[in-house]
């Protein structure tokens, strides 16, 4: 049995369309620490380096 991904795990708390919204926001030049303060904090994402890892794909890799 495969593990779940993505929004289809019990834990998770991004969707994919807030990895979409990361990653172009990165890409426009906003930093991750600025990206996590000012959205994802509310969502009850501890660590700026849950937003880092999404970016760079090293996790949510199967989202384009």
């Amino acid at each position: 049995m495969a593990a779940k991904q993505g929004e289809s795990h019990h834990k998770a708390k991004l969707t994919e369309d807030d990895v979409r919204e990361m990653r172009e926001r990165h890409a426009a030049g906003e930093s991750i620490e600025s990206i996590w303060l000012t959205t994802f904090v509310d969502l009850g994402i501890e660590s700026c380096s849950t937003i880092g890892y999404a970016i760079h794909r090293k996790t949510w890799r199967h989202v384009r």
